[in-house]
């Protein structure tokens, strides 16, 4: 059993990201317009942005307090200018628990449990795929929004929460079906075979990747079996960080 990974309190900004992301990647590339909320955010997060911080990721189009728009979280190891552009260097997957939404602020806190992430095992060069060696659920994540607590100062974002918790739930339901797994059960990639990696890896879609390695689980009952138990973890229980 790997040994529990530390944990922080984090105070998380918002930042927006031009486009939709896939998190875990390399970098994370942002070009905020002048003057804008963006902009500020990022200024202040330059300036004060800890050795490893947590970032939520918001698609384009979606305001800074919008769950719908997250698309992507994880623990920033580097973080700098580079012309009209910030750049991101991320090493870590990141699960969330313990979220508080702080309106005065434009902040979410919450309590961070960091994963390792691996993009390259025993010379399988994934290149700029979107999909990690450890692969989860980005929606799960969601479902963390039922323990926010503080937001009854914004019964509006606290309605809207809500609202897409339930909607989300049937989403759910149909891949559900359509999967014949679970859909948040987190799966460690690294534990399938090699061929079955590299037949994953030749298409960029996530949805055919997760389509790939769902056929490969019900064709292979020790690797079923094995997810299953990993769905049945604490959630909380991460490989150790070495890298320090």
């Amino acid at each position: 059993m790997p040994e529990p990974q530390d944990k922080a309190d984090l105070r998380l900004p918002i930042i927006s990201f031009s486009g939709h992301s896939i998190f875990p990647q390399t970098f994370f590339l942002l070009k905020p317009e002048p003057k804008s909320r963006t902009a500020k955010l990022i200024g202040r997060v330059l300036k004060s942005l800890p050795p490893k911080c947590l970032v939520v990721v918001q698609d384009s189009g979606h305001r800074y307090d919008d769950p719908d728009g997250i698309s992507a979280v994880g623990v920033v190891t580097k973080l700098f200018s580079q012309e009209d552009r910030v750049k991101f260097s991320a090493e870590y997957r990141a699960g969330l628990s313990n979220l508080v939404y702080e309106p005065g602020e434009q902040m979410w806190s919450a309590r961070v449990t960091r994963l390792r992430d691996e993009p390259e095992e025993k010379g399988l060069d994934i290149g700029n795929s979107e999909l990690p060696m450890i692969l989860g659920c980005i929606e799960s994540i969601y479902y963390l929004f039922l323990e926010i607590k503080g937001l009854e100062r914004d019964p509006d974002l606290l309605e809207k929460i809500n609202g897409y918790i339930e909607k989300l739930k049937l989403n759910r339901r149909e891949k559900e079906t359509a999967y014949y797994l679970p859909w948040h059960i987190l799966i460690d990639f690294r534990h399938l075979p090699e061929d079955i990696k590299r037949w994953a890896l030749r298409t960029d879609s996530v949805v055919e990747r997760l389509q790939i390695i769902v056929d490969a689980l019900k064709a292979e009952k020790s690797i079923l079996s094995h997810a299953i138990m990993l769905a049945e973890d604490d959630p909380d229980v991460t490989p150790k960080d070495e890298s320090n």
